[in-house]
């Protein structure tokens, strides 16, 4: 997430939520921040400059550098990565996206096999495969992909970002 406008709503960003230990509970809407929620975040993190989080994902035999971000509509795969691991992808069809600019770009639509994240399996759903090189240029700890919110949402997420450590609470 950003802070500014996005559509003209204010979004509440990682300069605000990077302060606290934060309890995503997206099914029920909820975010708790600085709650105990029983279970201690044991997983460690990257943290990007932006504050962003970066998570590995596991597929047998491949792991990919993912960023948690609620604020993707959709998982986004490197074209790179989507191309040197067919075994992982169906292609569906094409997808008409708009990025944090408002270009909207056409891109194809996969269906990504079900990643490991932290010992919990997740479910094959849709993603969209878009050429990251140029972002990953800039960044000190490149990206495989962008995990979005159809993802995200499977799990409820503890985020201690200030010791950088997670976890998963369902």
């Amino acid at each position: 997430m950003t802070r500014g406008e996005r559509g003209g709503a204010q979004v509440l960003g990682m300069d605000v939520l990077g302060r606290y230990r934060c309890h995503f509970r997206l099914e029920a809407g909820v975010l708790a921040l600085d709650a105990r929620s029983g279970t201690e975040p044991g997983h460690q993190f990257v943290r990007g400059p932006r504050g962003h989080a970066y998570l590995d994902v596991h597929w047998p035999g491949v792991t990919a550098r993912a960023c948690w971000d609620t604020g993707a509509g959709a998982t986004v795969v490197d074209h790179a990565f989507w191309l040197s691991h067919p075994e992982l992808f169906e292609q569906v069809g094409t997808s008409t996206g708009t990025d944090a600019n408002g270009d909207r770009a056409e891109t194809p639509l996969l269906l990504m096999a079900g990643p490991v994240i932290g010992h919990r399996a997740f479910e094959r759903h849709k993603a969209v495969a878009v050429d990251l090189a140029r972002v990953n240029a800039t960044l000190e700890h490149p990206m495989d992909l962008i995990l979005g919110y159809p993802l995200i949402r499977q799990a409820d997420w503890l985020f201690d970002f200030p010791a950088r450590r997670w976890a998963m609470t369902r």
